[in-house]
């Protein structure tokens, strides 16, 4: 137990704030723009997690983004502008409000600077550890953010899918993934593993056209 606590208590300092960025501002912010968003709208403006991990990550110097990877950037923001543009036109029927989209924008940023500044983080303290207490620090924001949207649901309403699908998130999207996550970012380039987040996007366009019977919106 020692093995796992001393790191914690060594580098609170970083655990706190970083478990508030990723856990708390990253996870609200995609929430409420998922309120909202078509799930493809929001997998698209996702899908520039990598680039942003990349971009801080050649700011600080633990990485640098080659002229191929500026070129991706660009590609990509073009992409994710077309996407709240088409959001911003067509209204909540196409692909979500400018403000949801908007707020997808802002989760990205938040995912993709937590991915490039938790590698130091890693490499001192265990993935489990970092995920626990991540999800601790931000437990404030959560419950805050929760208490207001739970006040608007109509509890009687929530089926057994609904109830699996919120254990599904909690347990598997965002507990046991993050624990992996980190666990690979520790062993490997935090660039390298950000790659693996553009097979998000292709998995969510297709559940959401099948599952939930979405369509890309085309502007």
């Amino acid at each position: 137990m020692r093995r796992f606590f001393a790191p914690v208590w060594a580098n609170w300092r970083a655990v706190v704030p970083l478990g508030g960025l990723g856990f708390g501002a990253h996870q609200t912010a995609f929430v409420v723009g998922l309120n909202h968003a078509t799930v493809g709208s929001a997998a698209l403006i996702m899908a520039m997690n990598p680039l942003w991990t990349a971009v801080l990550g050649g700011a600080l110097e633990t990485e640098r983004l080659g002229r191929g990877g500026w070129v991706g950037l660009l590609v990509a923001l073009a992409g994710a502008g077309l996407v709240i543009a088409s959001g911003a036109a067509s209204g909540a029927g196409g692909g979500g409000t400018l403000f949801e989209n908007g707020m997808m924008l802002v989760a990205a940023v938040c995912w993709g600077s937590y991915m490039a500044l938790n590698k130091q983080l890693v490499d001192r303290v265990s993935p489990l550890a970092t995920t626990v207490f991540g999800v601790w620090a931000a437990l404030p924001v959560l419950l805050a953010v929760g208490t207001v949207y739970g006040l608007t649901v109509a509890w009687d309403a929530v089926d057994g899918w609904a109830w699996g699908g919120l254990l599904f998130s909690g347990g598997l999207a965002v507990g046991l993934t993050f624990v992996l996550w980190n666990r690979a970012v520790c062993r490997v380039r935090f660039s390298n593993t950000a790659v693996y987040y553009y097979l998000v996007p292709v998995v969510a366009l297709v559940a959401g056209m099948v599952i939930l019977g979405e369509s890309i919106p085309v502007m």
